[in-house]
């Protein structure tokens, strides 16, 4: 019977190649198929930890006065935050960001964009000159630069006006020595209630 086959295909040679070529077809859909990812839905932003520390609306205004009495105001323009969308197991990743409609040195006077991988999240910020990247959880701030340090304060005074629930991050000016935003405070249900410029040491507060 074997001998019967393979006299068979060598007559038909054509037929030979046809289900070889039938077979590399079936072997090669079938490993796409075990090799597809799953696909699965992405939910949209929903976030609790970024809404508390940056509760804004747009068009609300942030009025600031500094300790040498001048005045500065940040206009919440854009709030933007990522819809559900299909994507493939384990790599959901949902995203928000706020920008000022008022200009900075080179971007946004305010920017912040806000990256949530599962239980981490990912904190750009952006304020004059002043930058900062890590991630912002309920209780601190841990960054992923040499440069900053940051510390939790149950109150913090800054120019004279006291807040609760407070993350105080700042840029090391031993090695920053030129003249810029050095030090920020986020405060719980409020967002940005101050800042400070170096090497003046101007505080400026939320009004």
């Amino acid at each position: 019977m074997q001998q019967a086959i393979q006299t068979f295909f060598k007559k038909h040679l054509a037929l030979n190649i046809f289900g070889l070529a039938v077979l590399f077809i079936l072997i090669d859909g079938l490993y796409s198929f075990c090799s597809k990812p799953k696909m699965v839905n992405c939910p949209a932003f929903n976030d609790t930890n970024f809404d508390n520390w940056f509760p804004y609306q747009p068009s609300q205004k942030l009025y600031f006065t500094s300790s040498q009495n001048k005045h500065d105001t940040v206009t919440i323009g854009g709030i933007t935050k990522s819809p559900s969308y299909q994507g493939t197991a384990g790599s959901c990743d949902m995203n928000a960001q706020i920008t000022s409609r008022e200009i900075g040195i080179t971007t946004n006077k305010l920017y912040i964009n806000y990256t949530k991988f599962g239980a981490t999240n990912d904190l750009n910020l952006v304020l004059y000159d002043f930058q900062i990247n890590g991630s912002l959880t309920e209780t601190s701030y841990t960054t992923s630069n040499g440069n900053e340090k940051s510390e939790l304060l149950a109150n913090a005074v800054i120019n004279g006006k006291t807040f609760a629930n407070v993350v105080q991050i700042q840029l090391d000016t031993t090695i920053m020595k030129q003249q810029h935003v050095y030090k920020i405070w986020l405060s719980k249900q409020t967002g940005l209630v101050g800042y400070e410029r170096y090497p003046s040491l101007e505080q400026f507060v939320k009004q």
